[in-house]
């Protein structure tokens, strides 16, 4: 097999390993197991509705969500119609997600809760080209003069176009490598945040440059606990584990992953099980300096 050039090159290769959990998520205190065939129904009816309501090539969708399923599937469904996504922590105040989306002019945001999505409210007014917000979790509030849409709701619209699937896979062949995949902001500590801008191409040459040195294989499990937003975890805990054939169990944004990983390694997290641990040297530093 040829090697992936583009992320939905990636994508469709990746969930050819049909697990059974390529993707798990915590619910009521225990891990539920979402297949490889799940994640491509929800990122292809994902990526029906986002068509059908009229998004175009080239238009930018933020994302304003912790670790969760429904990041992924926003994630690939952009990659698919070549909508730039652009990633926002979920940890900045209002003022500070106003900046990023009205500095990359995005045109729609996908809030994982509430509590994200408020911070859009309050500043949608200094956002003229915001024109759709979408809510992955809660009931979606009635505001006036804004569309508030809820993740279901578009993965049910998708489901309306079933029989069109196919033309899914078709837009996804349509992108290049030099397609720009991604905004991603800086820190802003010392200026305003910039926004790198992220290649298809760049993403994939660094995912294989990384499995040169990585002894990921299919059947191992990933605990994911650094941001999405962050390169890093992108790269490492989403498309090289989806590629490769790993599982992705999401870990709960107040778990202490980085001590409790040191202390149990392979046994982390029962019953995830994680058998890959990677991340940015200063996670774990709390970890070592307790003696693990």
């Amino acid at each position: 097999m040829a090697e992936p050039t583009t992320i939905p090159d990636m994508f469709y290769a990746g969930t050819r390993h049909r697990l059974a959990d390529a993707l798990a998520v915590k619910r009521d205190g225990a891990y539920a197991p979402i297949s490889s065939q799940e994640v491509v129904d929800a990122v292809e009816r994902l990526a029906l509705a986002l068509e059908g309501r009229g998004l175009k090539k080239g238009q930018h969708v933020a994302l304003l969500s912790e670790n969760r399923p429904e990041w992924a599937y926003t994630d690939y469904a952009c990659a698919i119609l070549g909508l730039p996504d652009v990633t926002i922590y979920a940890t900045l105040m209002a003022s500070q997600a106003a900046f990023i989306l009205g500095n990359s002019n995005s045109v729609w945001v996908f809030c994982s809760n509430h509590d994200q999505l408020q911070k859009v409210l309050e500043s949608w007014h200094e956002l003229p080209d915001l024109a759709v917000a979408v809510l992955m979790e809660g009931a979606v509030p009635v505001v006036e003069g804004r569309t508030i849409l809820s993740f279901a709701q578009l993965l049910d619209e998708g489901r309306e176009r079933e029989a069109e699937r196919p033309k899914v896979r078709e837009w996804g062949a349509e992108r290049q490598p030099g397609d720009l995949l991604t905004l991603i902001y800086t820190s802003g500590t010392t200026a305003d945040p910039k926004g790198a801008m992220l290649s298809h191409g760049n993403v994939v040459s660094n995912m294989l440059a990384c499995l040169k040195h990585l002894p990921i294989k299919e059947g191992d499990r990933c605990l994911s606990f650094l941001p999405l937003t962050h390169i890093f975890e992108r790269l490492a805990g989403h498309y090289v584990m989806l590629h490769m054939g790993a599982s992705i169990y999401y870990a709960r944004a107040s778990t202490p992953c980085p001590r409790t990983c040191w202390r149990r390694g392979p046994r982390c997290s029962p019953p995830c099980r994680a058998s890959t641990r990677r991340s940015t040297p200063r996670s774990w530093t709390p970890s070592a300096a307790a003696g693990g």
